[in-house]
């Protein structure tokens, strides 16, 4: 494990080998601390030996310029948890994880990239971000608030894709897939109309008629799953983070971690200026 530790830092500094947890599987860790050895690759955590042997995780490898699994394989060895790792945390267990290892980090808090730079300065090999919540989530979609008083928020209304709303996997979602709103701007129209473009993670870029804050209404959508994209993109589907909108001008810029910025024109919207 030394050995292909000190090929791993060659790349660069902090650029380990990163996996999400779906499910809720930091809570085994956290209470588990250490003792446990196992292997990890592109969609799996597999202990092997320790209090918790025997347990496999579906996971997920994170997008970035951090070494794939699929260019330098699996990575095994002791699976350390050592906290939230964000910039001015307390290693925890970090005499088990100097010498190497794969250390497991609760999400949240600060960013990841923040997390698989200080898990590489602790000594570690690989990093898994292991969520810690309940495998049934608050809620999803995206919500509506009326803040005419603001004291007293009210709850205007609720808009839910397909995969968003649905409790259980479907065919047609990713049963791995992130189907949450995650960035949103909102813009008003010179006919009048409120606009709310929302990046959504798998199911694409979506724009949201909002003017009946009562009744939001999709009317349009840029989301491609077919072979010919997957193909041409690694075999990964989208996964939209980010969104900007040029005001007044049908540009909308959305920020893909599978996939890298994506311009978008909005049909109807105007000419706009090159």
């Amino acid at each position: 494990m030394a050995e292909r530790r000190r090929q791993h830092r060659r790349r660069g500094r902090g650029r380990l080998q990163r996996l999400e947890q779906r499910p809720a599987a930091g809570d085994d860790f956290e209470g588990s601390q250490t003792g446990n050895s196992g292997t990890i690759d592109a969609d799996s955590v597999e202990v092997t030996s320790g209090p918790l042997a025997g347990e496999s995780y579906p996971a997920v490898e994170l997008a970035g310029d951090q070494p794939k699994f699929a260019d330098i394989g699996a990575v095994s060895g002791d699976l350390v948890w050592i906290g939230r790792a964000c910039d001015g945390d307390e290693i925890l267990n970090a005499d088990a994880i100097a010498d190497g290892g794969i250390a497991v980090v609760r999400r949240g808090a600060c960013a990841f990239r923040d997390k698989n730079f200080n898990a590489a300065a602790a000594g570690a090999d690989a990093v898994v971000i292991a969520n810690n919540i309940s495998e049934d989530t608050p809620w999803s979609g995206l919500r509506i608030w009326d803040y005419s008083d603001p004291e007293n928020p009210v709850l205007a209304s609720t808009f839910d894709t397909v995969c968003s709303a649905s409790p259980e996997p479907i065919p047609e979602c990713d049963p791995f897939g992130t189907y949450s709103s995650h960035n949103v701007v909102v813009e008003d129209t010179e006919d009048g109309r409120v606009k709310a473009y929302v990046s959504w993670y798998y199911d694409g870029m979506l724009v949201l008629d909002v003017t009946d804050p009562a009744n939001p209404v999709e009317v349009a959508r840029f989301f491609d799953n077919s072979d010919e994209f997957l193909a041409s993109n690694g075999g990964l589907p989208h996964d939209f983070w980010g969104v900007r909108k040029a005001p007044g001008e049908p540009w909308i810029y959305g920020s893909d971690r599978n996939g890298g910025l994506y311009v978008f024109k909005e049909k109807g919207a105007g000419g706009g200026n090159n």
